[in-house]
């Protein structure tokens, strides 16, 4: 079909089609947005978007980390805004903003949700706007921060056993797979190659065989042979928030006799196929893979230690080390 004459648009129709233009789903699952480029928040989904002359967008020179909500109060910030600004120093995005900054950021993003729960916080900092130039030395701004607080997808409800295969995509080169960037060509192509195979999660094998993780999970096992908590080291994949609370809660799972122990350790492929039970771990949530490549992992059903870890994880969301309140005004 013939593209035809196009308009030059000017600010009032722009903001016009950006409002008509909106898909369904964001105006339904996007509650609140911050914009660095807007100097503000904003709850009109029509407006959630990052301007072209930001490395983050036309160069992909940007990381990322995530929070959850649960009950007014925000999960995890503490760690995954550590984890944000480590990754921020190896992207070399060299003049990030205040730690503490980008918490009150991010609780007055959540805040402008007026929901204290079923909400999930994503967000962007990249390495700043104001040219196309591949590096950002003559930024005009050094940097870029972006937040999203939309419907959180995870739920504790209804059944809980998950599928997944191993599925032929490299891993990617050490420095972009131990920061949580941008770079997330090769984490769709596992989703993509899940979604053909007709399962939830891809899981990607190393070149010598071993276990690496899924598009945005880590992978765990119990290992049918030692009894023991392993997943592998995080020198060729992200180190996970939600294996380092697993091992965090190893204790209680030795104390119980459901594990020996955990660790970190490479994990064969013949060694994953024989576990007692698989465990995908992202999102401040754990899953259980029951079946892989078609094959009943244990019995086919989840097993103690995901039914233990995820009363724990789920706990976690109240544990006030571990979260921080939403300032809500008025209260909720």
């Amino acid at each position: 079909m013939p593209v035809g004459r196009l308009p030059i648009v000017d600010w009032q129709r722009a903001a016009s089609a950006l409002h008509s233009r909106l898909p369904a789903r964001v105006e339904k699952e996007v509650f609140a947005f911050y914009s660095s480029a807007l100097g503000g928040i904003s709850t009109d989904p029509s407006l959630a978007s990052v301007p072209l002359d930001d490395h983050g967008f036309h160069r992909g020179h940007a990381v990322f980390d995530t929070c959850n909500v649960h009950d007014g109060k925000a999960f995890g910030l503490d760690f995954h805004l550590d984890r944000l600004l480590r990754s921020a120093a190896a992207a070399r995005i060299e003049s990030p903003p205040d730690k503490e900054d980008l918490r009150s950021i991010l609780l007055q993003t959540i805040a402008a949700t007026r929901r204290a729960d079923g909400v999930f916080v994503r967000y962007w900092l990249t390495a700043g706007r104001g040219n196309f130039d591949v590096s950002p030395r003559r930024c005009a701004v050094p940097f870029g921060f972006y937040a999203i607080a939309h419907a959180d997808s995870h739920t504790a409800q209804g059944p809980r056993g998950v599928t997944a295969a191993v599925v032929d995509v490299p891993l990617k080169p050490a420095i972009l797979a131990t920061m949580k960037s941008n770079n997330y060509m090769l984490n769709a192509h596992v989703a993509m190659e899940a979604e053909a195979a007709g399962v939830d999660y891809g899981i990607q094998i190393d070149e010598q065989g071993m276990l690496a993780e899924s598009a945005i999970a880590a992978i765990a096992i119990v290992d049918a042979a030692s009894g023991t908590l392993l997943s592998p080291p995080a020198d060729r994949i992200l180190a996970s928030t939600s294996w380092a609370r697993a091992r965090a809660l190893t204790p209680s799972l030795v104390a119980r006799g459901l594990i020996r122990g955990s660790a970190e350790a490479q994990v064969p492929l013949q060694q994953l196929r024989a576990a007692a039970e698989i465990l995908a771990l992202g999102g401040g949530w754990v899953a259980p893979i029951v079946r892989l490549d078609g094959h009943p992992i244990g019995d086919g059903q989840p097993g103690p230690v995901f039914t233990a870890l995820d009363q724990a994880f789920r706990q976690d969301f109240s544990n006030p080390e571990l979260t921080d309140d939403v300032p809500y005004s008025p209260p909720l």
